[in-house]
């Protein structure tokens, strides 16, 4: 979708280009390529979705296979937070794949609005989005610190990729 508007920003530019429809007109196109192009490949650059994938299953799959025997460091009273991370983390991990679809469309279809519309594209730089919140790479975390002995059955780059890529957001 991201290529699709530039590439449609781009024609908007060749035909201004073209018809001489003014000066202001093409670099407010050309301006609005730009942030749109820079936008979509800041925002998705390095996101890897069968890891993230990858990620979310091992989470569910694990943590509901996962015994509190397979946590060493326990102790007395942390098995009842042991099992609130758990159910957590297969609750959290669940949904994530519907949120980062979500996430990533809306994105898209900002890109798209950004190439049609110089006024969108132009403001959008100045408009601040709400910072996402990946609920289930925090319940990784809270879990792998409680039992960081199970780090062995997650992917680190795949973590670090979609820590990266939270932050980018």
């Amino acid at each position: 979708m991201a290529v699709f508007s530039m590439v449609i920003s781009f024609s908007l530019i060749k035909m201004t280009y073209n018809h001489n429809y003014g000066l202001i007109n093409f670099v407010v196109l050309v301006v609005s390529f730009v942030f749109t192009g820079v936008t979509a490949f800041y925002k998705f650059s390095g996101y890897d979705v069968n890891g993230s994938v990858d990620i979310y299953t091992t989470a569910i799959e694990h943590g509901a296979q996962m015994s509190v025997n397979d946590c060493s460091q326990l102790q007395g009273n942390d098995y009842e937070g042991l099992e609130k991370v758990k159910e957590s983390m297969g609750y959290n991990c669940g949904r994530q794949n519907l949120n980062d679809i979500h996430h990533i469309a809306t994105g898209m279809i900002s890109t798209i609005y950004s190439s049609l519309y110089n006024e969108f594209s132009l403001a959008s730089v100045f408009i601040e989005a709400p910072k996402r919140k990946n609920r289930c790479l925090s319940s990784i975390d809270e879990f792998l610190k409680m039992c960081p002995e199970q780090k062995i059955h997650f992917s680190q780059e795949n973590l670090q990729m979609l820590r990266d890529f939270e932050r980018k957001q």
